[in-house]
């Protein structure tokens, strides 16, 4: 897939296996991952999602402004 949108239940250990989901369907080095729930109302994929864009190095995590969503794309996509 070129576009994943993960937009499901809000606990940690949903949120935690759709993205790992997500990241087994996106186009390596091109695929996008968009994330939706993101805010203080929903603090397990809030916090989980700090945790991931911190400790990832390929991926660069943007919260859109605004918006309860997240967008990882990959730092070396080609342009």
């Amino acid at each position: 897939m070129d576009l994943v949108f993960v937009d499901g239940s809000h606990t940690l250990n949903y949120v935690r296996s759709d993205t790992a989901n997500a990241f087994k369907m996106v186009v390596p080095d091109s695929g996008v991952v968009v994330w939706h729930d993101y805010g203080n109302e929903f603090p397990d994929v809030r916090n989980f999602l700090d945790e991931i864009a911190a400790e990832n190095s390929k991926y660069e995590f943007s919260h859109m402004l605004h918006t309860l969503m997240v967008v990882a794309i990959p730092r070396d996509a080609k342009k």
